[in-house]
């Protein structure tokens, strides 16, 4: 299984330090510093890497704890002045005033705390549920593993739809194509394969290595861990950015409000017990009558009136499978004049339906709709929303034919064709960018039957479907 040489690099309690960035490291060098091999590691090596590095995943910097979850629901300027007007309250003799208004503050307080753990509560158990597994290599056989579980020198299988669980050297690849948006913003997925890059290559650059937090788009690759999530380049990037969260507007305005109703009540309070004084009356009479004044300029339901209304609203929400987790959320939310979001759909259905087929003039053709279905339903790359919508609408005849071989998308050819054959003959059926398909064919087939060369069809085509696309 294992023998002595790769035994005594297994007990190296700490692998070499990395002098440059593994995609510039020969990948025989990391597998030596990593004490792996393409078999993988052995049960053992792996649970002990697990216990010393800890999970496979990235801890929140900033965990809300029940204590300054409750904390945050007084640290308003309002709720501060209600503590000070029922201290006062108190302290004066005023015990049932000072009990009422602290009552309501206490009230209002619980009520958004218990909304807001209930939400964070809702979170967790469902992230809770959504464990990812992935597929590595122990001891040369594969098994599948929950994500936390992978450590480093791990050698795990990938596969199209597969998420890349932690900063990866690419062994073995094939046609292998990641979408690496989450970390470069580009919409394109990149191509991956074997080999090095130089040490100053840019992210993009990067084609022998996987990045935690992308996902393989199409192809099949084997590749060994070498940085885990929270020391990955998504995990830094996460700890770059962690602070605790901003305030949300409707947040501001409350407390805007909240420090001009606090500055009037004391310069008021100021001003009244000054002048009650200055004409020589009780000082005992003069500050329970600012006392009295401070706590009538106060709102003292104001903070129920707007945790319960907020309440409301998560709770009208949650019927409609949105969870709310902080209840001011929900004021900024409502005043969205203009949503701007991208092509990807994240808050619409992000669904096509599909209508029809035409033909290079504009025609409804079988043959379009027939050879568009063939492609849709035999390919085996990553899936768009496009196949989805054509495989929804299957087409008479479609079954008479088999699928023999494929040839994957890419982004140099622009083009995904897959073959199929019925009793008569084979077809070769190709769908991609526009430009490239055209520049690929010899001729061009009407609806009515009619060939045409593409040198003398091509500028008419583009100008029917140019037509086609802007209604």
């Amino acid at each position: 299984m294992f023998n002595s040489r790769w035994s005594r690099r297994l007990s190296q309690p700490n692998p070499p330090p990395e002098v440059e960035p593994f995609w510039a490291i020969p990948i025989a060098h990391i597998l030596d510093s990593l004490g792996s091999s393409p078999q993988g590691l052995s049960d053992v090596v792996a649970r002990s890497r697990l216990e010393r590095d800890g999970e496979n995943k990235i801890k929140p910097t900033y965990r809300l704890s029940h204590v300054r979850l409750l904390f945050r629901q007084f640290r308003s300027p309002i709720a501060i002045l209600l503590v000070c007007s029922a201290a006062l309250s108190a302290a004066l003799g005023e015990t049932v005033d000072g009990v009422v208004i602290l009552s309501i503050l206490l009230v209002s307080a619980a009520l958004g705390f218990w909304q807001e753990h209930r939400a964070h509560a809702s979170v967790q158990r469902l992230l809770d549920r959504l464990e990812i597994r992935v597929t590595v290599r122990r001891e040369g056989r594969e098994t599948e593993i929950p994500i936390a579980n992978v450590v480093r020198g791990d050698v795990v299988s990938l596969c199209a739809g597969s998420k890349v669980p932690a900063d990866c050297r690419i062994i073995e690849s094939r046609d292998l194509f990641v979408d690496e948006a989450v970390l470069s913003g580009e919409s394109y997925p990149s191509e991956k394969g074997v080999g090095e890059c130089p040490a100053s290559a840019e992210l993009h650059e990067r084609h022998n290595a996987l990045f935690f937090g992308s996902y393989v788009v199409s192809g099949t690759a084997e590749a060994i861990v070498v940085k885990t999530a929270p020391d990955s380049l998504f995990g830094q990037t996460a700890r770059a950015i962690a602070r605790n969260p901003p305030a949300t507007e409707f947040e501001h305005g409350v407390q805007g409000f909240g420090y001009l109703l606090l500055e009037t009540a004391v310069t008021l309070a100021i001003v009244v017990f000054g002048i009650n004084v200055g004409y020589e009356r009780p000082v005992l009479e003069s500050l329970l009558f600012t006392l009295a004044l401070m706590v009538g300029m106060t709102p003292q339901l104001l903070p129920a009136i707007v945790t319960t209304t907020l309440a409301h609203g998560a709770h009208a929400m949650s019927t409609n499978g949105a969870i709310v987790r902080r209840l001011t959320s929900i004021a900024d939310v409502g005043g969205i004049d203009i949503l701007c979001t991208d092509k990807t759909g994240t808050l619409t259905e992000g669904g096509v339906e599909w209508s029809g087929a035409c033909g290079p003039d504009g025609v409804p053709s079988d043959d379009v709709r027939l050879s568009g279905y063939l492609n849709a339903v035999h390919h085996t790359s990553f899936e768009n929303i496009l196949d989805s919508a054509i495989r929804k609408k299957p087409v008479v005849g479609a079954e008479r034919y088999v699928k023999v071989d494929e040839l994957p998308y890419d982004f140099s050819r622009r083009r995904l064709s897959v073959l199929v054959k019925d009793q008569d003959q084979g077809m070769l059926i190709t769908k991609g960018a526009f430009a490239e398909v055209l520049d690929v064919c010899s001729t061009i087939r009407y609806a009515d039957g009619s060939v045409f060369p593409t040198a003398k069809k091509s500028a008419e085509v583009k100008h029917c479907f140019y037509e086609m696309s802007r209604k």
